[in-house]
């Protein structure tokens, strides 16, 4: 009786599972022209939040901004109010970055750092390079022993482990950094992409603190990162030809990839775990949604992938970014600040 129940349940959902499926998969990307219209909001609202000054709180927040607004196609070089905001914030990144000094370096936090070497790149300044050399040697000196990155330098290089969400940041600046044509050390490949190919959960996922013994559940926003970190790992060791690494790191790029495909959704980021409630409270209940579906858009452009499973990462992305963008122009779940870049980020992958 009871297996004849369980069936007629299965039946009767059947229908409805087999619609959400379809929905998923067949969702159109949104016209071109409502893209454009969507991210125009969107930089109208940055700008409007900044601070007299022109910065939007501390380094790491201000570059964040200025990274989102070139990436949107806005330059100090055009004409008008909009530009003349980016000046200024740029004049104040200029006085306040971080690592002036030497003595200021092990202070100096890996998120700002890695997010003023990926906006100094995508400026574009010849006379930038000279700070992009520094950027890149503090963030290569500070790697962890295990090939991870922490939150600033105290100690570093002797810290025995970081996290992987810093890394992920410190990774993609030194891939800017490396595309630049500035020097990254091989060994510094060549340690993260170690730490990432020994740190891969069962199923293939990764958590944030995968290091040493506090590892924790994989989430759909580290596995994105380990996928996007493996791919430049990979393409920088693979110079002049490729190494005997390679193998081993795309069976765990693919693995991570059936992973994140398996657990994909554009409404929540997969985890944290139930004893994490009250963060998800805090955040709205999506788990840093827009953080993880920017780390979904790095994973599958510089894996060169269009399809993530069956699912058309990017047109279901993008619908649900428009369908939930503010009247304002902003994003509101976790802080509106970063929820507005990365979903400003997310909509502008071909900025790459």
């Amino acid at each position: 009786m009871l297996i004849r129940m369980r069936a007629a349940l299965l039946l009767a959902l059947l229908p409805c599972l087999c619609a959400q499926r379809v929905h998923a998969e067949d969702v159109r990307l949104p016209s071109p022209e409502r893209i454009d219209t969507a991210i125009e909001r969107g930089v109208a609202w940055l700008l409007e939040e900044a601070k007299p000054a022109g910065n939007h709180g501390g380094v790491g927040e201000t570059a964040l901004v200025a990274f989102t607004l070139h990436h949107c196609g806005l330059r100090e070089s055009q004409e008008g109010r909009q530009a003349k905001a980016l000046r200024k914030t740029m004049r104040w990144l200029e006085r306040h970055g971080h690592a002036r000094k030497a003595r200021d370096e092990p202070k100096a936090q890996t998120y700002d750092l890695a997010l003023q070497l990926m906006l100094l790149r995508v400026r574009g300044r010849a006379e930038d390079r000279e700070q992009m050399e520094r950027l890149t040697r503090m963030l290569c000196t500070r790697q962890a022993r295990n090939g991870q990155w922490w939150y600033d330098g105290l100690g570093a290089p002797d810290i025995d482990v970081g996290d992987n969400s810093n890394t992920q940041f410190a990774v993609l600046a030194l891939g800017h950094a490396q595309a630049a044509g500035l020097t990254v050390p091989r060994e510094t490949w060549e340690r993260t992409r170690g730490w990432w190919t020994a740190s891969p959960g069962t199923k293939g996922g990764f958590g944030y603190a995968s290091g040493g013994s506090a590892k924790s559940a994989a989430t759909g926003s580290m596995t994105a990162a380990g996928i996007a970190c493996l791919a430049l790992c990979d393409a920088a060791l693979s110079e002049p030809a490729p190494d005997a690494g390679l193998a081993r790191s795309q069976a765990v790029r693919r693995k991570a990839t059936a992973f994140l495909a398996d657990v994909f959704s554009v409404t929540r980021n997969h985890g944290p775990t139930v004893a994490r409630k009250k963060q998800r409270q805090r955040n709205a209940g999506r788990g840093w949604l827009h953080y993880y579906l920017w780390s979904v858009e790095r994973a599958m452009v510089l894996a060169d992938q269009e399809k993530l499973g069956a699912r058309d990462w990017y047109a279901e992305g993008a619908a649900r970014l428009l369908a939930t963008q503010q009247k304002d122009g902003s994003w509101r779940q976790e802080k509106p600040l970063y929820a507005t870049c990365f979903a400003l980020l997310f909509l502008t992958r071909a900025a790459d």
